[in-house]
């Protein structure tokens, strides 16, 4: 079986936003800390 570029593609689109989600949710986090810190 070949793959494809498409295949290929996805496969590395899903990873990347995989990537994107895990630090979107730890600046998240960080900031939810920083600001319930400063709120104080």
């Amino acid at each position: 079986y070949n793959h494809t570029n498409v295949d290929i593609n996805a496969d590395v689109n899903a990873k990347v936003n995989v990537d994107v989600n895990v630090n979107a949710n730890m600046d998240a986090n960080v900031n939810a800390d920083v600001n319930a810190v400063t709120d104080v």
